[in-house]
């Protein structure tokens, strides 16, 4: 289990606790989005036996870092805002942060090979000002990977009771990556199959967020249901790599040199 590291002062961070509570490392969603951005990396024929040192900003309880160390020689440190998460995290290798990103430490500018932040832009009020606080502490010709939910038309209740601002469209997310230091250099839906869930989640009504909105909102209602999403997960990103639509989108970038 990592060692919480204290590099900040600042708030905790107000994503609300009651998702920690209700999803686990086994999450069907969990296991879907890693193999989308697995399938992302392989087409881009990045290396995942090679020794990179990467930072997963906004990680939660680990579920990414875990990912990562079972499936490469990555080594993922994590950095969040909310200490009852880090303390979750059970990687082996790695350091976790409780560590506000915008402080800029000088000793982790240009650190590391790769730096995640997966479903973290859609919380900012202030997103491109993260972007680029973020980019400090990523070596030039470094990677940035972005996950983001899609379509904004489908902000729901869930959405709401998560603390999601927007959902996103392949040009709003251009635009919020579009800074000189970094070049997009693949861009891709997945969860294609999970579109009716969106549409059943928007039908949800619109009342105040509670810890129930977002159980209905991210655990299957039976436990039955389970089997035929996992082989409906299994076949899609099997087969379909690059859907023209999905309820999510990845993003990857590399910091061109000299950015900073």
């Amino acid at each position: 289990m990592s060692t919480v590291v204290e590099l900040s002062s600042g708030p905790k961070s107000d994503f609300p606790d009651e998702w920690y509570e209700v999803t686990g490392d086994d999450l069907f969603w969990f296991e879907w989005r890693f193999r989308a951005f697995r399938a992302q990396l392989e087409s881009l024929g990045l290396p995942l036996d090679a020794p990179w040192h990467g930072l997963d900003i906004g990680c939660g309880h680990g579920v990414v870092r875990g990912q990562i160390e079972h499936a490469s020689r990555w080594t993922t440190d994590g950095a969040d805002l909310n200490r009852d998460a880090l303390a979750q995290n059970r990687t082996e290798a790695g350091d976790a942060y409780y560590y506000d990103i915008h402080d800029r430490r000088p000793a982790l500018a240009d650190r590391y090979d790769f730096v995640l932040l997966f479903d973290v832009l859609e919380h900012l009020a202030e997103p491109r000002a993260f972007v680029e606080s973020a980019l400090h502490h990523l070596k030039p010709g470094g990677f940035v990977f972005v996950n983001v939910p899609a379509l904004n038309s489908m902000l729901s209740a869930y959405d709401e009771a998560v603390g999601h601002l927007r959902r996103y469209g392949r040009e709003t997310l251009r635009r919020e990556l579009d800074t000189t230091d970094l070049e997009i250099v693949d861009l891709r839906y997945w969860g294609f199959s999970m579109l009716p869930y969106l549409l059943l989640r928007k039908a949800m009504p619109r009342q105040r967020a509670t810890r129930e909105t977002i159980v209905r909102g991210v655990v299957p209602p039976a436990r039955f249901t389970l089997w035929p999403i996992l082989q409906i997960m299994k076949l899609e990103t099997r087969f379909l790599r690059r859907p023209w639509l999905g309820t999510s989108l990845l993003l990857a970038a590399r910091k061109r040199s000299g950015g900073r």
